[in-house]
C-alpha cells in the first residue's frame, strides 16, 4: 500500500504483480532497472543498502538476509506454540487448525514488532502482514475416503 501510494509507476498494479516486481528487483543481479530506480525513489536508504550488498557481496546475499529474517520470525513463533496445539512450520507458513489461527497470527505480529522496534511502532496495525487461508480437504478428498471408494464394487461400477 505504501509503495502504491508513493509511486507513480506502481500505483495501478495489483498486489500480486507489485509483490512479484519488488521481490524480483530486490533479488536481481543488476541494480540499473527502472523498477530498482523507482524503489530507490520510494525507499532511498533501504535500496542503497540493498544495492550496496549486491555490489559488494553479490545478489544472492540479499535473499539470504531475507530468509534469515523470515526464519527469525517463523521459527521463534513456532517454538512458542504449546505442544498440545496442532502446528507445523512449512517455509514461511505455520499450518494449524482454525481455532488457533488468530492466536498464532498474533504471535507472528508481536514477533515482528519485537524484532524491529526501531522501524515498527508498538501500536502499528500489522493485521494484513500475514495472510490466513483455509487449506483443508473435503471428506471426499481425503485418501481414506478415496481408498474406501475403490473397494466398493457399486461405486466402482458407477465411476466407469
Amino acid at each position: 500500500k505504501y509503495v502504491q501510494d508513493n509511486s507513480s509507476c506502481f500505483k495501478e498494479l495489483s498486489d500480486t504483480k507489485l509483490k512479484k516486481i519488488i521481490l524480483t528487483t530486490l533479488n536481481a543481479k543488476n541494480n540499473n532497472s527502472l523498477d530498482n530506480r523507482e524503489l530507490l525513489n520510494v525507499f532511498p536508504f533501504f535500496m542503497k543498502w540493498i544495492n550496496n550488498i549486491k555490489k559488494v557481496e553479490g545478489h544472492k546475499r540479499v535473499s539470504a538476509i531475507g530468509q534469515t529474517a523470515e526464519a527469525n520470525i517463523f521459527v521463534s513463533v513456532y517454538q512458542e506454540i504449546d505442544l498440545d496445539v496442532f502446528a507445523l512450520i512449512i517455509h514461511d507458513c505455520i499450518l494449524t487448525t482454525k481455532e488457533y489461527t488468530f492466536e498464532i497470527k498474533q504471535l507472528l505480529m508481536d514477533r515482528v514488532k519485537e524484532l524491529y522496534p526501531e522501524v515498527i511502532k508498538k501500536d502499528t496495525d500489522l493485521t494484513n502482514l500475514f495472510k490466513t487461508s483455509i487449506v483443508s480437504l473435503t471428506d471426499e478428498q481425503l485418501p481414506s475416503c478415496q481408498e474406501n471408494r475403490t473397494k466398493d464394487p457399486l461405486i466402482n461400477s458407477q465411476m466407469l
